[in-house]
């Protein structure tokens, strides 16, 4: 049974569903464009037709109504394929810190009880966090549910499923500069406009391009310390050396850059 009271401690039923789920490939964030009590009341009219796994409140109240092994009535042709989240409010606007907190504590829980890939989506065929509208008409033409500001929220709900926090560039920055170590690589999410996953993506790409340059240094160390053996010819050596300066090119045009 998929009743997660651990995730949602107000459980309510529906006979808006059908039958077993065929797989699960993650989570698909909707907006209700309603009230959070509106869409529950809703969801249990049987003359309404539709349901959702889970709703979100603004106060990142959660309120379990199907089954996750019971297919829920949210978005068409993709019913049997994902788990859904209804979110209360309207199109154009974004999901509070209580609901991105909501929505990101459902999304752990996918992915740790079907093996869900920590990342956005954005096609029906993909795996992940996904949302209504990329569905298109075969959803049934949505192309405003959950809407633009909610879709550029989705890295952030990965990344507090994740355990992450909420940062802005300056705080994800200030977090990193007084660190006393040097932080291990950032995970890469899919390129937004969130400043959080901006600034890591920069991050990601400065320590990834530090660590190849410090293999090419040991490299050149090695060879230097063995004597430059006869099985190392000059043109080798020059590729070696241009390959550590396009290194240090891009690390620098990155770091002035952090857009790249």
């Amino acid at each position: 049974m998929g009743r997660w009271t651990d995730v949602a401690p107000r459980q309510e039923h529906t006979v808006n569903q059908g039958g077993s789920m065929y797989e699960v490939r993650g989570l698909v964030v909707h907006i209700a464009e309603g009230s959070y009590e509106g869409t529950i009341a809703w969801q249990k009219n049987s003359s309404a037709e539709v349901s959702s796994h889970f709703i979100v409140s603004k106060t990142g109240a959660i309120c379990q109504m199907v089954d996750t092994a019971v297919i829920a009535w949210t978005q068409s042709a993709g019913n049997g394929h994902w788990i859904s989240v209804e979110n209360e409010g309207y199109s154009g606007t974004s999901l509070t810190d209580a609901q991105l907190d909501a929505n990101a504590k459902i999304f752990a829980k996918v992915c740790k009880v079907y093996g869900t890939p920590y990342q956005v989506t954005s096609s029906t065929s993909g795996y992940g966090l996904g949302h209504h509208a990329m569905g298109g008409a075969a959803w049934g033409g949505h192309p405003d549910c959950p809407g633009t500001p909610i879709i550029n929220q989705k890295p952030t709900i990965v990344n507090l499923a994740k355990g992450g926090v909420s940062m802005t560039t300056k705080e994800y920055a200030d977090a990193t500069w007084n660190d006393d170590i040097i932080p291990t690589a950032p995970s890469r999410d899919d390129a937004t406009s969130n400043p959080t996953t901006a600034a890591k993506n920069a991050l990601s790409s400065i320590w990834e391009l530090s660590y190849g340059l410090t293999v090419d240094v040991e490299a050149i160390k090695a060879t230097i310390d063995a004597g430059v053996p006869a099985t190392l010819t000059d043109a080798q050596l020059e590729s070696l050396a241009d390959k550590v300066a396009a290194r240090l090119h891009k690390l620098t045009y990155v770091a002035t850059d952090p857009a790249q």
